[in-house]
């Protein structure tokens, strides 16, 4: 979707940042109109850009908000960028923006601008996930397997794997084929853990062209 989104921009073409009325008006565009405004803001000084975010995101667009901690913490670094970088984040995941959620887990994860808490990062790491985040429940489904913030329980790595995987994330199904491959709180089975990575390569992920590519050198698994 985001392709197309970034398709509409490029036939809209570029245009000077809109005043701040029209800013405000954007949340109640449509998707390909958000794209035409997002690109506006993109190309401006980084100044503007960040004035631009600003208004968006307090306008309750969850995305701007994620946009704007980013060039926080990107751009900008250091103990400040990083303190207004997590309260971005935070705005956006109390918004209901899951990816928020999920970057204001790994800040928590990695003590970064912040004290580092593995039980804070899981309770982030969880809200991105119950909203259907694709890396929310990657790193959920490790912190379960890893005991980070929470005991470990495999078998709920395992479940969390399974449901994202089903949904078609790609990365927590490469994640099910190592419990598979390993047997973590399921029986063993070189063939799931096969077609899993299989899968996943065909898809296009490294990973999971790696750990394919090691079962058929060992001779695991089935075609």
């Amino acid at each position: 979707m985001l392709r197309n989104f970034l398709w509409a921009a490029l036939l809209i073409g570029m245009f000077a940042l809109p005043g701040l009325n029209q800013v405000a008006q954007a949340s109640q565009e449509t998707q390909a109109d958000w794209a035409k405004y997002m690109l506006k803001v993109l190309n401006t000084k980084p100044g503007d850009r960040l004035r631009g975010f600003k208004t968006y995101c307090e306008a309750g667009e969850t995305r701007f908000c994620v946009n704007l901690a980013d060039i926080y913490l990107k751009e900008i670094g250091k103990k400040q960028g990083e303190e207004k970088a997590a309260f971005y984040y935070k705005k956006a995941c109390d918004l209901g923006g899951t990816g928020g959620c999920h970057k204001l887990g790994n800040m928590y994860s990695f003590g970064t601008g912040i004290e580092q808490s593995d039980t804070k990062a899981f309770k982030y790491f969880e809200q991105a996930c119950n909203g259907r985040d694709v890396q929310g429940c990657v790193s959920l489904g490790e912190a379960y397997e890893e005991g980070l913030g929470v005991p470990v329980d495999e078998a709920r790595a395992f479940e969390i794997y399974e449901n994202s995987c089903n949904r078609g994330t790609e990365a927590t199904c490469v994640n099910l084929g190592v419990m598979y491959e390993l047997g973590l709180s399921v029986a063993q089975d070189y063939n799931k853990a096969f077609g899993l990575y299989k899968q996943t390569c065909l898809n296009g992920v490294g990973l999971g062209c790696d750990y394919w590519s090691i079962l058929k050198k060992k001779g695991l698994g089935a075609e």
